[in-house]
């Protein structure tokens, strides 16, 4: 799991960098949803593994 959060961001500015050079407004909010899903995911299994390391101490 660890290996796939790792490379995901450089996807995602790749794909940035081609959305601004289009301009396609359908790609851009896709790329902003795209983004801030993953953004979500990545907090959410940060919360997690750090309530799984308290539990675990307890």
């Amino acid at each position: 799991m660890a290996r796939k959060w790792v490379s995901f961001p450089p996807i995602m500015s790749v794909s940035l960098a081609v959305v601004t050079q289009r301009l396609h407004f359908q790609q851009i909010i896709i790329n902003i949803i795209c983004i801030v899903i993953y953004n979500v995911l990545y907090k959410v299994t940060i919360v997690l593994s750090l309530f799984s390391i308290q539990v675990n101490r307890e």
